[in-house]
């Protein structure tokens, strides 16, 4: 989550331009939440694949299988819990960071 959180409430000078620019409220925050899930399945591909090897090497030295005890439908639960703060850890700082009128932000940081 703090990975999306922390950028996006820094990004707020980024969304002030793309407001200059023309951009609506709500096609920076529907941009937002298209991000949201592309981090969420490129940490989920890489933190699986991590976890399966830890996990094979794990269950060849308790039992002999190298097939782990962990259901399908249990890891697409934990997936699924862990993905919804995810969208909140976005939207939220998105949120407060486009509150701040676009022209306040691009004169003083300009």
């Amino acid at each position: 989550m703090s990975t999306l959180a922390m950028p996006t409430a820094e990004r707020f000078r980024e969304f002030a331009m793309l407001r200059l620019a023309g951009a609506k409220r709500r096609q920076v925050l529907r941009m937002l939440r298209a991000e949201a899930p592309a981090v969420v399945l490129i940490g989920t591909a890489l933190g699986s694949g991590i976890a399966l090897a830890v996990l094979t090497a794990f269950s060849v030295g308790m039992t002999g299988v190298a097939a782990p005890a962990v259901l399908p439908v249990a890891y697409a639960v934990v997936v699924g819990v862990a993905g919804v703060p995810v969208l909140a850890a976005t939207s939220l700082p998105g949120r407060v960071a486009l509150r701040v009128p676009p022209v306040e932000v691009a004169v003083a940081k300009g």
